[in-house]
């Protein structure tokens, strides 16, 4: 069965996760009319109500479920009740097509092999096998390769077989291996299945932490050094949740480096890392609600779409004297 996706309603879910973003901005470029991204947290999409809410509310003709815009560590019964459960109402709702996009599982994930299996096994029990789709995407994939295959998945005839998208070439290096050697992708936005926090180093010096706006790990988490002068934490805590009030105490502290922090309030941003003798150490790409520390070393910016940053630094303001420039590299 084909789908027309110029006049389809499609829900995508994973609200403002950058990996949402991407896709919804492939379907649209597809000529889909019209996009509602649905956030997992809000919904409680791992849930059976989550879910009835979330179709009730949205009336999709066809649905793209992001498995992986589910917090990191979600449980296989978390984690199969959001993907069975948008399956199966989606049928009763006559959603036209249910597309379930998940990490191809490596050999150690066993939560991942059980709920593609799990998901498979659906599939193919399915009494139209051609309704629904499982797409598998390799570490590293392209971002452009996984649009097409949802695209395909949503408009074509569904194999009985998932959607496979391969792993980009040099996939499954460490998350700061190509920094430390001068030789990481120049443009991290390439590759869909991003590490939501990525901690790159020139050797044992840490030149710059990057929190993802897919980052979504319960509780308060903090990703910097203990004696850094700029500290960079996240906190994810559900609604009810109270925070004590309190009072910051008098510290004295001696900061002679200025570290700075940028929030990446909308647009893409490339930032350019340097080693201390000024050499290029390697090239990311910052989106909508993604956060970079600058620790060490130098840096420049690239503004690839219209943008709003915030930066928050040291103060006293020490004018000119805090910084030197230099000549940027091709």
């Amino acid at each position: 069965m084909k789908l027309d996706i110029t006049t389809t309603r499609i829900m995508v879910t994973g609200g403002a996760a950058p990996i949402a973003g991407a896709v919804a901005a492939h379907l649209a470029g597809a000529g889909c009319p019209e996009i509602v991204r649905v956030s997992p947290a809000e919904f409680a999409l791992a849930r059976q109500a989550g879910v009835t809410r979330a179709l009730a509310a949205v009336e999709p003709q066809a649905v793209v479920h992001l498995d992986i815009a589910l917090q990191p560590g979600a449980s296989l019964h978390e984690r199969a009740v959001a993907a069975l459960e948008l399956i199966e109402q989606s049928a009763r709702a006559g959603v036209a097509r249910c597309v379930c996009v998940l990490p191809e599982p490596a050999g150690a994930d066993v939560v991942g092999t059980a709920l593609a299996g799990l998901l498979l096994a659906r599939l193919g029990q399915a009494a139209d096998g051609s309704r629904d789709a499982l797409v598998l995407v390799g570490e590293g994939a392209a971002t452009g390769a996984v649009g097409a295959a949802i695209v395909d998945a949503l408009t074509g005839d569904v194999a009985d077989v998932p959607i496979r998208v391969p792993a980009a070439p040099g996939a499954g290096r460490g998350p700061d291996q190509g920094a430390r050697t001068g030789e990481g992708p120049e443009h991290a936005d390439s590759s869909f299945l991003q590490s939501p926090v990525e901690q790159i180093a020139d050797g044992d010096q840490v030149i710059a932490v990057i929190l993802r706006g897919s980052l979504a790990t319960p509780g308060v988490s903090f990703y910097s050094q203990d004696h850094f002068s700029q500290q960079l934490g996240f906190i994810h805590h559900p609604a009810g949740h109270v925070i004590p009030p309190h009072v910051h105490n008098p510290v004295a502290r001696e900061v002679t480096y200025t570290q700075e922090t940028l929030f990446i309030r909308e647009g893409r941003v490339r930032v350019d890392l340097y080693r201390d003798d000024r050499t290029l150490l390697t090239r990311r790409v910052l989106a909508t609600g993604d956060v970079i520390l600058l620790c060490t070393g130098g840096h420049g910016f690239e503004i690839l779409e219209e943008s709003s940053i915030v930066e928050v630094k040291q103060g006293p303001y020490a004018g000119d004297g805090d910084k030197t420039r230099f000549e940027a590299a091709e």
